[in-house]
């Protein structure tokens, strides 16, 4: 027999099968429009919330912001909490277990791309979490987030002299949109 015992907290139950972000028109230090796909192990009922750590993100603070979202008007509103790096969806329709939700937040909502761009060293502080009746979720790591940074219109490639079958110099020119760090 095992012994009865008393939990003093809640496990976490529910898991994501599935939490990306991507993002159009994005350049760093500038709003983006952020597009989201999520799908949970368990329901998300109405008015539950999924919770997003987008770390180095900033502009305004925004509540009950603009979204868009399909299927079925799944995520009801949006808030920003840019001291904290929290972005908030309330779930507006249930969002039924294996079912991807994919919610679009416009570039007008002031949400504003991280001056460093995001690098793949940053994706383990990504986070998402639910507090799901059906499943929460402890914050964990996305499943999936798009790489930015880029240069900018200025790179070029020059070889001189311009001789064929003769050793040449290479030279690359190019203007990075953020900063490259060491070992990039």
């Amino acid at each position: 027999p095992v012994p009865a015992v008393m939990y003093l907290q809640d496990l976490a139950v529910g898991s994501f099968a599935l939490f990306s972000i991507e993002f159009r028109e994005a350049y760093v230090d500038m709003p983006t429009w952020i597009d989201l796909h999520v799908r949970a192990s368990m329901p998300i009922l109405p008015g539950e919330t999924l919770v997003l750590r987008l770390p180095g993100f900033g502009g305004q603070d925004v509540s009950d912001g603009t979204v868009m979202t399909y299927p079925n008007m799944s995520i009801a509103s949006v808030s920003w909490h840019a001291s904290t790096s929290i972005l908030t969806l309330t779930v507006g329709n249930e969002i039924p277990a294996n079912t991807t939700a994919n919610a679009s937040i416009p570039m007008a909502s002031g949400i504003v791309m991280t001056p460093q761009g995001i690098r793949e060293q940053h994706f383990p502080l990504f986070q998402a979490s639910t507090s799901a009746r059906n499943g929460p979720v402890v914050s964990s790591q996305l499943t999936s987030i798009q790489v930015i940074g880029s240069f900018m219109d200025s790179t070029s490639l020059t070889f001189s002299p311009k001789i064929a079958r003769q050793p040449v110099n290479v030279t690359i020119d190019f203007m990075s949109q953020s900063d490259i760090m060491v070992g990039e």
